[in-house]
């Protein structure tokens, strides 16, 4: 919890793109498409750690999922990237 206590107290490093439409939320299903993601995308590719590779999945409202896994499969990272602390590479 102190990870993101101290990540609200950052600037904001993700912006909105100009051309982005305001989240229209009317059911409450969360959704991720074909998303991939990488850890240290901005390193040359030896040094990439692919985390996410096009993953998909639906939550449909009023129902709650587990995420479960190994250490390192993502289950952190995709929590991470629904409150938009990093930007995806994809999806």
């Amino acid at each position: 919890m102190e990870i993101v206590l101290d990540i609200l107290k950052k600037n904001e490093s993700i912006r909105d793109a100009p051309d982005s439409i305001d989240a229209n939320i009317t059911a409450g299903k969360i959704e991720f498409k074909n998303i991939t993601f990488t850890y240290d995308s901005e390193l040359k590719i030896e040094d990439q750690r692919t985390i996410l590779d096009d993953v998909s999945f639906t939550v449909p409202a009023g129902k709650s999922y587990a995420l479960v896994g190994m250490t390192g499969s993502g289950k952190s990272t995709i929590l991470r990237l629904l409150y938009r602390f990093y930007e995806l590479q994809s999806g």
